[in-house]
């Protein structure tokens, strides 16, 4: 019998936490007759969700694929598809992002040029830049995770205040340097 020829050989499958999210990097060392891979996802290492799909740029392409998980720790494998639909799997790797999804969190703080507000799971209907006086700078609501530019405020003492889709509204304050 003729050993079947695996897809894809990996010369590395890692993960690391960056700002809540899960950033999953590797590399194939051969990919002989693979079709892509598809990234998976379990919260308990068991029962594996497919979080997306990375069609395959070549031997030695760096891949990256980055994803916020609904909870603060994840594993996370490769399933690595060949053209004639025969697959393998890669090691697991387990990344805890150390991050709440019911909390939102504002970083850095103090902040020079730009402020971050990772929201988790709350739905955001309006969000605020605020001064110290209490009023409205300017509407950020779609700047949150992408970073809301400051560098153009004083110094001094400036809010973030956001209303989520059951109109609860949370007020976070931070320092501008």
């Amino acid at each position: 019998t003729i050993p079947a020829v695996l897809p894809v050989t990996l010369t590395y499958f890692n993960g690391y936490p960056s700002n809540c999210n899960a950033i999953l990097n590797w590399e194939a060392a051969t990919e002989t007759n693979t079709d892509h891979y598809e990234v998976e996802y379990s919260t308990d290492g068991v029962s594996y969700q497919k979080l997306g799909e990375v069609k395959v740029q070549g031997t030695g392409h760096l891949y990256q694929f980055d994803y916020r998980p609904d909870y603060s720790k994840g594993y996370y494998r490769l399933k690595m598809m060949d053209n004639d639909g025969r697959f393998n799997y890669s090691n697991v790797v387990a990344i805890s992002t150390g991050c709440d999804p019911s909390r939102i969190v504002l970083s850095p703080n103090p902040a020079k040029d730009k402020v971050f507000v990772f929201v988790g799971l709350k739905k955001i209907s309006a969000a605020n830049l605020i001064d110290g006086n209490g009023r409205v700078i300017q509407k950020v609501k779609d700047q949150l995770e992408t970073g809301i530019n400051i560098s153009g405020l004083a110094q001094g003492f400036y809010y973030i205040q956001m209303a989520d889709s059951n109109g609860v509204v949370e007020t976070l304050k931070f320092v501008k340097e």
